[in-house]
């Protein structure tokens, strides 16, 4: 039974507010990129770093990284926030980096698809 508790411990979130934040941030990616899927274009700019011409585009179906990848770095930000919980302005950073990993994915979702369109 001491061990359960333990692991109950270990998931409970540092800040339940930029949990709450980050998840309703990507929740507004999914549902964004949801919404306007069938308006895309055959091919989108995604691939910034590439040189300039055809291989900057990809197929729309590429824009689901970035809500997945917020959602990784959630999960990955309040893992090694709970993991290193003892030293609490670490903990921290690390969970509020995640809110502003997520405000800046939706943001970039949002101007490639408006972009695109």
């Amino acid at each position: 039974m001491s061990r359960f508790i333990n692991v109950l411990e270990a998931l409970r979130p540092i800040s339940l507010a930029a949990l709450s934040v980050n998840f309703l941030l990507t929740l507004a990616s999914f549902w964004l990129l949801f919404l306007k899927q069938k308006e895309l274009p055959p091919t989108i700019p995604l691939w910034f770093s590439k040189e300039w011409g055809e291989a900057r585009l990809t197929e729309p179906s590429w824009l689901w990284l970035i809500p997945f990848s917020s959602l990784f770095v959630i999960f990955l930000n309040n893992f090694l926030a709970s993991t290193l919980r003892k030293f609490s302005t670490l903990a921290t950073t690390l969970v509020w980096f995640g809110v502003f990993f997520s405000l800046i994915s939706l943001y970039t979702l949002y101007r490639l698809i408006v972009l695109a369109s």
